[in-house]
C-alpha cells in the first residue's frame, strides 16, 4: 500500500499493553521508517500525542531533509497545536494540499 502513496499521515500512536496500560505503538515506528525509506511526505500530527508527537519532533529536527522546498515549515509546525477536530483536520489538509500543489508544479516543470 505504501508503494502507491505519496503522503503518510501518523496519528496518535498508542495502544494498551497486556496489563491494560497505555504504551507506545511500536508498529507506527516501523511504518514511519518504511515511509521514510520510500521518500513519502511524512505528516505526523504531533497534537494527537504519543508516538505521533515524537515523530513530529523528529521530522522538525531534520526538517530540511524531509521538506527541502520552502513554505512548509509553518504548516508543519501547526500540526503540533491543539484544537478541535475540524481545526486539526484543516491543518492537515492545508499541508497535504500544499504538498500536492508543489508536486503538481514539479511534474509540470519536468
Amino acid at each position: 500500500m505504501l508503494a502507491q502513496a505519496g503522503v503518510a499521515v501518523f496519528l496518535f500512536g498508542n495502544k494498551r499493553d497486556a496489563s491494560g496500560n497505555i504504551a507506545a505503538a511500536d508498529g507506527m515506528e516501523e511504518e514511519f521508517a518504511l515511509a521514510s525509506q520510500k521518500r513519502l511526505a511524512l505528516v505526523p500530527v504531533g497534537c494527537t500525542g504519543h508516538t505521533a508527537s515524537e515523530l513530529h519532533m523528529r521530522v522538525l529536527g531534520n526538517f530540511a531533509d524531509h521538506y527541502p522546498a520552502s513554505g512548509f515549515k509553518r504548516l508543519f509546525q501547526d500540526l503540533a497545536k491543539s484544537g478541535t477536530v475540524p481545526q486539526v483536520s484543516a491543518r492537515v489538509v492545508a499541508l497535504i494540499e500544499k504538498l500536492r500543489d508543489a508536486r503538481t508544479f514539479q511534474s509540470a516543470a519536468s
